[in-house]
């Protein structure tokens, strides 16, 4: 929620604040999230963490990452 929050704030700068009731401006938590895979299909399951470890390794997991969000969120 913070990177999407942050996104909108920074393409229009001035136009948005994120505010508690009483005026302070508030911290987001931080969540992670994950990839839901059908119950069983571990070889979908298997492939796609060889894909995302394949795009850690050479970089192109934090491209993707520091392109959307400014900086590099993965945690893989």
């Amino acid at each position: 929620d913070e990177k999407v929050a942050t996104n909108y704030i920074n393409m229009k700068p001035g136009k948005y604040r994120i505010l508690e009731a009483d005026g302070k401006e508030i911290t987001l938590s931080e969540e992670e999230y994950v990839i839901a895979f059908r119950k069983g299909d571990q070889a979908l399951m298997e492939k796609i963490m060889e894909t995302l470890k394949e795009m850690k390794e050479d970089g192109k997991l934090a491209e993707i990452s520091t392109k959307w969000f400014e900086e590099d969120v993965t945690t893989i």
